[in-house]
Parts: structure tokens; sequence; C-alpha cells
């Protein structure tokens, strides 16, 4: 595999909730916005299918699954298969879906927006909730001291062209015409790695490719030593915003 990507990492290892909290941050998450049988649900940007397995077992939603990636839509497939969920499922990108207007109740992200364009998956987002649908999305929030060598080293491993702080995502969701936005809970990444490390807390679900080119694991290296190094500038804050009710 030539220019191998941290996506193409996540996908051939098959990881799942890797974010700082991991799957018992997002259930979470999910307890407090009385989910119901008949709520229709996209797990944007929905990896091995984890958290969208997850919300149509507990809560019993019409759950819509997308990822770009084509070997995550293959695991999420397996996934839902050997779980018995009924969930449907699309490969595609997030900032432009071949999706109905005006779908979704409930829109849920999870550290998956930072590495699109921005601007164009909220307008999209926007597009496919009901009024008064949400959009829920932990996301990668940065705080200063932020230099041009950071920003380098983020692009280089993750494709990334900007490490947004709290102020910039606000403004975002407000460009994009959101209402009742707010931060719903911030998690430090340096505290969850000592978290995590005094209390073995961090169980990470793996389904791994027999295909997989061993040259990705330099990937996820790179990946460790980055977030140790700027685990203090770094915080996934959970992000809540509503489209406006109809007149």
């Amino acid at each position: 595999m030539k220019g191998n990507t941290y996506h193409d990492f996540l996908a051939y290892m098959g990881i799942s909730s890797a974010h700082p909290g991991g799957m018992a941050l997002t259930k979470q998450m999910l307890a407090k916005l009385g989910l119901k049988a008949d709520h229709h649900v996209l797990d944007a940007g929905c990896g091995t299918g984890q958290t969208a397995a997850y919300i149509a077992e507990t809560f019993g939603c019409q759950v819509t699954a997308v990822d770009t990636h084509p070997v995550m839509i293959e695991k999420a497939k397996q996934r839902f298969n050997e779980q018995g969920v009924q969930i449907h499922v699309l490969q595609g990108n997030i900032e432009q879906l071949p999706l109905k207007s005006e779908a979704y109740d409930l829109i849920i992200a999870e550290s998956v927006i930072v590495f699109t364009k921005i601007e164009a998956t909220l307008f999209e987002f926007f597009r496919l909730l009901k009024p008064g649908g949400v959009i829920l999305n932990l996301e990668m929030t940065t705080k200063p001291p932020i230099n041009q060598s950071m920003v380098n080293q983020f692009k280089q491993v993750y494709g990334i062209k900007q490490l947004p702080q709290e102020s910039t995502w606000l403004e975002y969701y407000r460009k994009t015409n959101f209402d009742n936005i707010e931060v719903l809970k911030r998690v430090q990444v340096a505290d969850q790695i000592a978290t995590d490390y005094a209390t073995g807390a961090k169980q990470i679900d793996l389904n791994i490719s027999e295909s997989m080119d061993h040259s990705l694991y330099q990937i996820g290296h790179k990946h460790q030593l980055l977030t140790e190094k700027y685990r203090h500038q770094l915080n996934y804050h959970i992000y809540r915003a509503q489209k406006p009710e109809a007149p």
C-alpha cells in the first residue's frame, strides 16, 4: 500500500472508539438524549459500527451508518450481521451524502468532522436534520500555545489542515445556522491518558485485517507519540447544537 493514512491504520486495525474516554464516554453522551424507537439517527463516520450497533440495540432507533473507508464499511456490516441489528449502511463522504433532507432526529459524529471540510460538513448535517434535530459531536479541540510546527506535524500524521480551538468550533456552528450551541463536556487528553494508565480503563475494540500492511503500525506509533507530546494542548469536547424549529 502506498500513501497509507491514519484512517487506513484505524480501518485495517479495526479500531473502534479511539477517542479519549472511548465507548464509556459515548454511552454517557447518549444516555442523556432521550432517544426513542421512532427516532432516526445518522452515525456519521461510523467506523466499525460500534456506536451505531449500540444505539440500535439499546434504544431501538432507526440507524443509518456512514463511512468513507471501504474497510470500515466491511467491518461495520460484519458487526451488524453478528449482532443481528438492522442498520442502513452507506459508504460515502459526509460532506455530501445521497440522503433525504430533514430525515434525521440526531446526527452523531465522533472524532470525524475535523478530518473534513468543516463548514461543508456542518452545512450538510444541517440539511439532513429535521427542524429541532440535534447534532452531537465529540471532537478534537486544541488550546494554546499552538505553533506552526505543531500544525505541520498534525497535518503530516492525520492529514488535517487546522487545529480548531473551542471558540473556533462554536463559530463554525453559528455560521452554519445552528441554535442552542453548547459544550456538554470537556475531556483533557492529558488527564484521560493518566486515568487510563492508572485504572486500565482504556479498552480498545479491535478487528484486525488479515491483509494488513505492517507498515501501518508506523502510523499508529506516530499517532501515539504525537498524542503524548501534545497531550496538554489537546482536549476532546462534546458539542451539542440544534437545528431551529420550524416557524
